[in-house]
């Protein structure tokens, strides 16, 4: 992949749970693995346009597959959290 080409594998952080970062050689103590596949991180430093094309696109998803909760579940609670994802 040519957007790789000279990356390091210290270029790379990992968002853990808590909120801090670490590098790829601590992922087994900071992971996303154990927590359910229902999550959109997105960055903090998104345009409101970005963040308004990213919501459309989630709420389009959710109306195309919203007969199928077992593929798609995106609203409710998370982590003792309620609509974490608008905030």
């Amino acid at each position: 992949n040519d957007t790789l080409s000279g990356l390091k594998i210290d270029d790379i952080k990992l968002l853990c749970l808590n909120g801090g970062t670490s590098t790829v050689n601590e992922a087994a103590n900071c992971n996303w693995g154990l927590e359910p596949p229902q999550v959109i991180v997105s960055s903090g430093d998104k345009s409101p346009n970005a963040l308004e094309e990213l919501t459309h696109g989630i709420l389009s998803a959710t109306a195309l597959y919203s007969k199928r909760a077992d593929l798609l579940k995106l609203f409710g609670p998370w982590g003792g959290e309620k609509n974490i994802l608008f905030q």
